[in-house]
């Protein structure tokens, strides 16, 4: 059952209650566009447009700013305006503002330091509107960011050290949406990304990754033929 809190709320529908890592399984596949065609992604669809969308347009309008001033608030504001409207994309589309207001949530909350507040899981989604600017310098702060939690949350004795595969899962798709992107990360160390997403998110995932490598093998045999 929901809270009564409309930012308890935004969580709880995002995050969950019960754990994989601290995550569940189907979030997890919500997040990264896997479970969408299903019955279980479109009841997400639609509980959406029941339940936040007339929050979504009163944030991409500038209301609701009296969210910002704490790190569940700001984070609640970012669902709204920038993993939302994403997976709405294909009904409706909430357009500019809603990133505009995404990326500027995003990086004032950095500014006040409200992402040493979150954990793992929740800031992944909290650098996403860097990692979905038309800005490349976005873009490479967030993925700068996010190779940083991965290193952090990649010790073993890290208090969420069960979360480093849903990071590891995240920088993956930022590469794969990026991949002229300059990483600090070992390039031997992108090769495991697709084995490890498969791990995280199971074999959704592994068809997914399949269908990304046989596109570009398609690519490269078609560049050599010409």
């Amino acid at each position: 059952m929901l809270q009564s809190s409309p930012v308890d709320n935004i969580h709880q529908f995002w995050f969950g209650t019960r754990c994989y890592g601290t995550v569940p399984l189907q979030k997890v596949r919500l997040w990264f566009g896997e479970g969408q065609s299903g019955v279980e992604g479109s009841g997400a669809l639609d509980y959406i447009e029941r339940h936040f969308l007339q929050q979504i347009k009163n944030a991409s309008s500038g209301g609701l700013t009296e969210w910002q001033h704490n790190e569940r608030g700001s984070l609640a504001l970012i669902l709204l305006l920038d993993q939302f409207p994403r997976l709405l994309a294909q009904r409706q589309t909430s357009g500019r503002e809603c990133r505009r207001y995404a990326l500027r949530y995003c990086k004032e909350g950095l500014h006040a330091g409200l992402d040493n507040r979150l954990n793992p899981a929740e800031l992944c989604c909290f650098y996403s509107p860097l990692l979905h600017s038309r800005n490349a310098v976005d873009r490479q702060r967030g993925l700068r960011l996010l190779e940083q939690l991965l290193t952090q949350t990649g010790v073993p004795d890290h208090p969420h050290h069960e979360q480093n595969g849903l990071v590891r899962r995240s920088l993956f798709a930022a590469v794969e949406r990026n991949p002229k992107a300059t990483l600090q990360t070992n390039p031997s160390r992108r090769k495991c990304f697709p084995r490890h997403t498969q791990q995280i998110v199971g074999d959704g995932c592994a068809v997914v990754c399949g269908q990304q490598r046989n596109q570009r093998r398609l690519r490269s045999t078609a560049q050599r033929s010409c």
